[in-house]
């Protein structure tokens, strides 16, 4: 399997855990996926995104929980747990860096909350990023 299969093999891996099954990252099943140490991946990874993969996870979780505070009426407590935040302050304080304002006032306002979205893996690359050049 290329890099660029096992990447986007791991990507799934992160939106579903994160999406469906909320749980957490198991740094186990990404080295299984990968075939290589936690650490190598996490330099492939963010040698190849230009963005470390704690950061996607991060901004990933951070959009979603938006996505959450504007269709539902869970609250800001039962949010911070859900996406792996240790309290409700560590939660509202990353929510408030990445969005641009409270989570209080995303609920209460019309305000257009910032989208990171899933990556997806362009086949055309290889490890260096530029195109594949190679022809079977």
């Amino acid at each position: 399997m290329e890099w660029n299969e096992k990447l986007q093999k791991i990507i799934d891996y992160v939106e579903n855990h994160l999406q469906r099954k909320e749980e957490p990252i198991d740094p186990e099943k990404i080295i299984e996926i990968a075939g290589c140490s936690y650490n190598f991946f996490q330099k492939v990874f963010s040698y190849m995104n230009g963005i470390s993969l704690a950061e996607y996870i991060r901004f990933r979780k951070l959009t979603l929980a938006g996505y959450d505070l504007k269709s539902t009426d869970i609250k800001v407590i039962d949010l911070s747990y859900k996406y792996g935040y240790d309290s409700p302050t560590s939660f509202t304080k990353a929510f408030q860096q990445f969005h641009g304002i409270s989570p209080k006032e995303a609920r209460n306002t019309t305000v257009e909350l910032q989208v990171f979205p899933k990556m997806q893996v362009s086949k055309s690359r290889d490890i260096r990023g530029g195109l594949n050049t190679n022809h079977h």
